[in-house]
């Protein structure tokens, strides 16, 4: 089953979960000089679908990461790492339920193709597995005009001063990554990082124009806000939030568009990532199930989700037929689909 293929828009993502547990994955580039970039890869282990080990009284999560990336083109390894932890957990602490163990590593890389490999293992249960692959391109920085990294989802981002021995912090920002890529009702805060490049390189305006926005599922902008940034400097941080506690259940877009209006030239970034808010419906009514986020669906638009109902219709009954065309929006859909094949599961304690 492919899972979470759309957890990054600008790295295509095949990903194979044989199981609950979850590794949660997600990756930016950004820019070092003209040859060389880097890839950061964010992480995170939920609490809650790891197995506990009690040791000495204490209660102790263990699991492991390994990662390799090599080249396309002829495979030559770049990165071939493993780590393991062990984590305490205070088993009191209601929390504990929500928490995860979440990191970030970066690794640069010449400019170039590459195949990235990731493996998240549960010690205490070593059946427990996650893994995925992807391909993404380290593309050199642009000389000439300016240009733009990918985007990091975060669940805080802070300006700090000085310093600072947090693994999370990077250009005076201490940025707390999101890699389960969902906000809402319990997370509200969408935070985001993106590095521009080379504002100063054959630029005829004082400011560049930044624009930032939100696409719904449907195509529609649904939140857009624009700044302007100075190109006196050669690089900057551009980061930011948007509050999206009232935003309707779905997939959303995130979009940063960078122009030069002088000159006619503009330089775009995307991120895909959810929104849940169930206490929120669409314009249809409909608000997606939890369970529907870990299912192929969600990696579907309305034209695949169409044609996958089209060849249901041998096995499918009449008042599902009839309920089906009675669906306005593709959460509704995503919905039908998935409670589909549910019904009809012979086993219903298995993952798959």
């Amino acid at each position: 089953m492919f899972k979470r293929i759309l957890l990054l828009i600008s790295l295509p993502i095949i990903a194979y979960s044989q199981n609950q547990f979850k590794l949660y994955f997600d990756a930016a580039r950004f820019c070092i000089d003209d040859s060389t970039g880097y890839i950061e890869i964010y992480y995170s282990f939920p609490y809650s679908e790891m197995n506990k080990k009690v040791v000495n009284s204490d209660t102790l999560i263990n699991g492991s990461l390994s990662i390799k990336i090599v080249t396309e083109k002829d495979s030559n390894v770049f990165v071939d790492k493993k780590w393991k932890f062990n984590q305490k957990i205070n088993t009191e602490d209601s929390s504990i339920k929500s928490g995860s163990l979440t990191g970030s590593l970066k690794f640069p890389l010449p400019t170039g193709k590459y195949v990235g490999e990731v493996k998240g293992i549960d010690e205490n249960e070593p059946s427990n597995e996650d893994s995925l692959r992807f391909e993404f391109n380290i593309k050199p920085m642009l000389n000439d005009q300016f240009s733009i990294s990918d985007i990091e989802l975060a669940s805080s981002i802070k300006k700090v001063t000085g310093q600072q021995n947090s693994p999370f912090y990077k250009n005076n920002y201490e940025i707390i990554p999101n890699p389960g890529l969902t906000y809402g009702n319990m997370n509200p805060a969408l935070y985001f990082y993106s590095e521009i490049y080379n504002l100063d390189k054959n630029t005829d305006s004082k400011f560049l124009e930044v624009e930032y926005s939100l696409i719904d599922q449907f195509d529609k902008r649904k939140y857009i806000k624009t700044k302007f940034v100075p190109t006196k400097y050669s690089s900057i941080v551009f980061a930011n939030a948007i509050n999206v506690k009232n935003f309707t259940t779905g997939q959303y877009q995130l979009r940063i568009c960078v122009s030069d209006t002088a000159k006619n030239k503009n330089e775009i970034t995307k991120k895909m990532l959810f929104i849940y808010n169930p206490h929120i419906a669409d314009s249809a009514g409909a608000v997606l199930n939890t369970e529907v986020f870990d299912s192929e669906y969600m990696a579907m638009n309305e034209e695949e989700i169409d044609e996958n109902f089209a060849k249901l219709q041998y096995i499918s009954k009449k008042n599902e037929n009839d309920d089906w065309k009675r669906l306005a929006s593709i959460a509704g859909k995503r919905n039908f689909l998935y409670n589909f094949w549910k019904i009809r599961d012979e086993y219903p304690n298995t993952p798959v």
